[in-house]
């Protein structure tokens, strides 16, 4: 990898990190919710091992050909555009699934804006366990 790779890699990490910290710092107002039906699991018989034959919709991770990770081939340097990152305080919902735990805002002023394109933070999550 060279210098400019790095410099993305690194741009990208203090970006996540930052919308992060907004997020645990601000006074926000939270609701807990309580996880749903988990349909598959890491281990036993809802693990992966046995996920293909959870539900039609999980076919692919029993029969698919192009899984994670993929090898991502023929990356060229670029130079891009600046990042502008303008966080406001706000209500956050937080909802555990069992898989993930996702951070949902209301307030449409936390935005990126890349160019002329702005995009809305809507949610982050972690999976979890993990």
């Amino acid at each position: 990898m060279n210098k400019k790779s790095f410099k993305l890699i690194g741009l990208l990490s203090l970006i996540a990190a930052t919308i992060l910290l907004v997020a645990c710092q601000s006074d926000t107002k939270t609701e807990a919710s309580k996880p749903k039906d988990v349909q598959w699991g890491y281990t036993g018989s809802t693990g992966p091992d046995h996920w293909g034959d959870l539900s039609k919709d999980y076919e692919l991770s029993k029969n698919g050909k192009e899984q994670s990770p993929i090898n991502i081939t023929g990356a060229e340097d670029v130079d891009l555009p600046e990042l502008n990152l303008n966080n406001q305080e706000s209500e956050a919902q937080v909802e555990n699934n069992g898989h993930t735990i996702e951070v949902s805002f209301k307030n449409p002023k936390n935005t990126l804006t890349i160019s002329k394109e702005v995009y809305k933070l809507q949610q982050f999550h972690f999976h979890a366990p993990a």
